[in-house]
């Protein structure tokens, strides 16, 4: 046989290898589905089947390593309805949802369909919470273990409010010994300690503290009243009037009255809420909850709060907990910190290092910066600049598909926020 003819006729060897892996490889084109288990989302654009979502499935089919999820999307990309939509049918397959802030009453709205939601309105003369509750106990703590627990979550809660109040500056060692004392002595004399209380014991100190730490609680005491007065009084400075129920399938806190409000007064806010909120969700024996961060650029304004959803993140597995962030734009991050600090990078951390990304229509403007910080690849990005209304790239692990969202006629007034009465 000539050389030609013997060319002519000359196979490649075949390669076999899982859909996974094509998947993985070729985005799109060798996609491998996202399985039948979970909350139907809607339609694979290029697959044609159904999309199906469960965070909790996905890890335990091995495709990501943890289950927090971050969505990016501007106004008109279908961002909201996706998110709702995803949340509400979580809820049918028993996961469970908590929107620590709610400040347009959007998930409010959802949770009307949710039997057994629970829909708290913070303000004066409405709910109030106490973000200092003890919480609930997981079995098998000591009582010297709880009560350490319970007291590191307070500190935590406090210096985060200390923390937005002073522009991110860190309290100086005697404050934190300020700080420490006062808890300790407040916990042993009150039934329910509370942020008021703790503003009385740095202001006024036992003679023995005084001796130790001086006035050195006193700056603490004037940042913390930021908490119980002006915009927020009536809201988080006394004993709870609402009790969060373990076996609710969704709870919203409603703050809308803070919508229009300053910043500052908003991140003291979701500190608060978010506090109270992990009480609950982080016992693992009530159930694997979806915890949704309606404007998450905003809770990363401060250099403490970026360190707890951080902590959040790597504990998520622990916990039973998916950790949702959903921001507009990237750009967002620019109000984050200063361009190379540890706070920005440490945010751009959390968007990276989620395993679950939901990524709507981009513009040329924002495709670079949504590359970098999504670690997407120059097809996967080619495909997010041309997206329509209601369709996502999700990134899934490895996996990458596209994604249409489908909601029916009676979902719709509750998942559009188009409207006014939707608070757009």
């Amino acid at each position: 046989m000539g050389g030609m003819e013997w060319a002519r006729h000359a196979w490649p060897r075949p390669l076999r290898v899982s859909s996974a892996r094509y998947g993985a490889a070729i985005p799109f084109l060798a996609d491998a589905g996202s399985g039948v288990a979970g909350a139907r989302l809607g339609k694979d654009v290029l697959g044609g089947g159904w999309f199906h979502v469960d965070p909790w499935e996905f890890y335990r089919r091995k495709w990501i390593t943890g289950t927090s999820i971050v969505q990016i999307g501007g106004v008109g990309a279908g961002k909201s309805t996706t998110a709702k939509a995803t949340a509400r049918r979580l809820i049918a397959q028993g996961r469970k949802v908590a929107v620590p802030s709610d400040p347009k009453g959007e998930w409010a709205r959802v949770a009307e369909t949710v039997d057994g939601a629970q829909v708290l309105e913070l303000g004066a003369g409405k709910d109030r919470i106490n973000p200092l509750d003890e919480g609930v106990r997981p079995a098998g703590l000591s009582d010297q273990e709880w009560g350490d627990e319970v007291r590191t979550r307070r500190q935590q809660l406090l210096i985060a409010i200390i923390s937005v109040m002073n522009g991110g500056r860190r309290i100086e060692p005697e404050q934190y010994t300020a700080l420490d004392l006062a808890l300790r002595d407040l916990e042993r004399s009150t039934r329910v300690p509370t942020i008021r209380g703790m503003i009385e014991r740095l202001r006024k100190p036992s003679e023995q503290d005084r001796e130790e730490v001086g006035g050195a609680g006193m700056p603490l005491a004037h940042s913390l009243r930021r908490a119980v007065s002006g915009d927020l009084a009536g809201m988080f400075d006394e004993e709870s009037t609402v009790t969060f129920d373990r076996d609710t399938t969704m709870i919203v806190i409603s703050t809308r009255v803070l919508l229009r409000k300053p910043q500052i007064v908003k991140a003291v806010a979701s500190a608060c809420t978010s506090f109270w909120i992990d009480q609950v969700v982080r016992d693992e024996s009530s159930g694997y909850w979806v915890v949704i961060s309606e404007e998450g650029w905003a809770e990363m304004r401060d250099p403490k709060a970026v360190e707890l959803l951080d902590e959040r993140q790597r504990m998520a597995g622990e916990d039973g907990t998916a950790n949702w962030l959903i921001m507009h734009e990237l750009s967002d991050l620019n109000m984050v910190g200063e361009a190379g600090s540890p706070q920005r990078e440490q945010a751009m951390g959390l968007l990276s290092k989620a395993q679950i990304k939901i990524v709507h229509r981009q513009s040329p403007a924002a495709i670079d910066h949504a590359i970098q910080a999504l670690r997407l690849t120059m097809r996967e990005a080619d495909k997010v600049l041309s997206l329509a209304q209601g369709e996502a790239l999700w990134k899934i692990g490895d996996r990458s598909l596209l994604v249409r969202t489908m909601i029916t006629g009676r979902e719709f007034p509750y998942y559009n926020t188009s409207s006014k009465r939707a608070g757009i």
